[in-house]
């Protein structure tokens, strides 16, 4: 009793955690394994190996690596200026841009694709714009661009994640020792590249993986621009055909890798 008492909380806080997952993240987990092992109540390991066999879903593999890598970097090339405005400039009108830089948060991922499409749509503002300024004489369909749209739209959907991490690991950052580098004659490359960027990278990293799971997982973005030739759109359309295993081998290896992903921002 005594044992009990002193673990009731624990044993509640599990229940409660246990009610929640299961019907929401455990099951739905197993019925993504199972599917992805079991053919016609036969256990086939070997249908894990299905997507590196057919060339469309390891070519879908591959864009979907490549979306995540591109938004990653755009994301990045956007957050890490702001990121040292913040942490290490002192402004009127600081707070509010705060404010304003993490809007794309408060977004769903389909809204920012929708504007950004009406905008570069051969009658878009883009469009009419550089023919006003005669830069061009007729319209180009960006549109067709799929893969640049799709890697702008997330990159500008996930850079606050980067800029949050990196904001904080920026003002967290001992100036003294950037202070005591420069007095012994070392250079703003080197201060840089050896104490801050060091201190920088954690956070850095941290964010950058968190960028790369959402765009390497994305649905929305993807089908918004009709870029279908990536894994989570093939995963959407093998979904309503339940007796083939391909839909659900893809789920298994997307939500594996994204998994590792994960693992390793928690190492960093």
């Amino acid at each position: 009793m005594l044992w009990l008492r002193k673990n009731s909380f624990s044993i509640i806080s599990w229940f409660i955690a246990l009610l929640f997952f299961a019907p929401f993240l455990i099951y739905p987990m197993y019925r993504v394994l199972s599917g992805a092992l079991i053919e016609n109540g036969v256990f086939h390991p070997a249908l894990l190996l299905l997507p590196w066999q057919d060339f469309t879903s390891r070519n879908g593999f591959y864009n979907a690596l490549m979306v995540a890598l591109l938004a990653t970097l755009f994301a990045s090339v956007l957050a890490l200026p702001p990121a040292f405005i913040m942490a290490r400039l002192r402004f009127r009108g600081k707070s509010i841009l705060t404010a304003l830089l993490l809007i794309p948060l408060l977004l769903p991922p389909f809204v920012g694709a929708i504007g950004l499409r009406q905008m570069l749509a051969r009658e878009g503002v883009v469009n009419l714009l550089l023919m006003r300024s005669g830069i061009l004489h007729s319209p180009i369909d960006f549109l067709q661009m799929q893969l640049p749209m799709v890697v702008i739209v997330m990159g500008l959907q996930l850079f606050p994640l980067i800029y949050l991490n990196v904001a904080a690991a920026w003002a967290n950052v001992d100036t003294s020792l950037e202070e005591a580098a420069e007095n012994l004659g070392a250079g703003g490359w080197r201060i840089f590249r050896s104490i801050t960027l060091p201190l920088l990278w954690p956070g850095y990293v941290a964010g950058a993986l968190i960028v790369f799971i959402f765009a390497f997982t994305d649905l929305g973005t993807p089908l918004i621009f009709n870029y279908r030739s990536i894994t989570a759109v093939q995963i959407f359309n093998a979904s309503s055909d339940v007796t083939n295993p391909m839909g659900f081998v893809l789920a298994f290896w997307l939500t594996a890798l994204a998994a590792g992903v994960f693992w390793l921002s928690r190492k960093t």
